[in-house]
């Protein structure tokens, strides 16, 4: 057993299984103090899970959803990051996509020109672009959308662990130029030269939205968020802040 630490940090705090952490590890540390840090202070989180070949959306609770952590005690803003060399400029776009429905996939022979129709719109956003991910609304969707778009990889919650390792150091060294993907590539992905993420979910769950805008804030330049308004009226917001938050027990 490890002794307890006087200091205990976390990040990514508003992931849940920080409250799985909390059941076993806080058990045994009682004295120590607890900083965590999260760019996406919300009070839900969202879990997709892959259930008979169809995607699930499952809302849970979290470390700060539980009342666990307090109000940010610290934060800095992306204009203050920018001012101390970090962070680049995103612009918001908005494109109109035609929009596709799931059982469109289930039955190819028939809607096969409205799924080409959406495709070919997608495929001419990309062109010109270095680079790009690519959030699609379903598992069917990223596959479709993989097989139109030249040099694209896909990742998902169902690729097997080597091919998924290969597809993103692929494209991470400039092999791929696109990744199609759902459910995936919104945390913790780092490629400082991305350039445009292009969103063709409807955006709910606000932590989805700024986790994923947050892929463009690694390295510098100006970079772009495409986003669907026949799926979204509402603009996506750039997360302003990097939050802290501390609580001691």
């Amino acid at each position: 057993d490890l002794a307890e630490p006087d200091l205990l940090i976390i990040d990514e705090l508003h992931l849940q299984h920080w409250g799985k952490m909390r059941k076993t590890i806080m058990k045994k540390w009682t004295q120590c103090k607890c900083f965590g840090m999260t760019a996406t202070p919300h009070y839900y989180v969202q879990r997709i899970e892959y259930k008979n070949g169809g995607m699930w959306s499952v809302t849970e609770c979290c470390a700060i959803a539980d009342g666990y952590f307090g109000e940010p005690v610290f934060s800095l803003s992306r204009e203050q990051m920018k001012e101390l060399g970090y962070g680049a400029d995103i612009q918001i776009k908005k494109v109109n996509i035609s929009k596709v429905r799931g059982y469109y996939f289930d039955s190819p022979e028939i809607y096969e020109p409205l799924l080409k129709l959406h495709a070919e719109q997608v495929k001419t956003l990309t062109k010109g672009l270095k680079n790009g991910i690519i959030y699609c609304d379903s598992l069917a969707h990223a596959e479709y959308l993989r097989n139109c778009i030249p040099d694209c990889g896909i990742v998902t919650g169902t690729t097997p662990t080597k091919e998924r390792k290969n597809t993103i150091d692929s494209f991470v060294a400039g092999d791929l130029k696109f990744i199609t993907t759902v459910g995936c590539l919104k945390i913790g992905f780092d490629k400082p030269d991305l350039e445009n993420i292009i969103i063709l979910t409807n955006v709910k769950n606000p932590s989805n939205a700024e986790q994923q805008i947050g892929r463009l804030n690694r390295g510098s330049g100006l970079k772009t968020c495409w986003y669907n308004s026949v799926l979204n009226t509402a603009e996506p917001i750039v997360g302003s802040t990097t939050k802290f938050l501390i609580k001691e027990f």
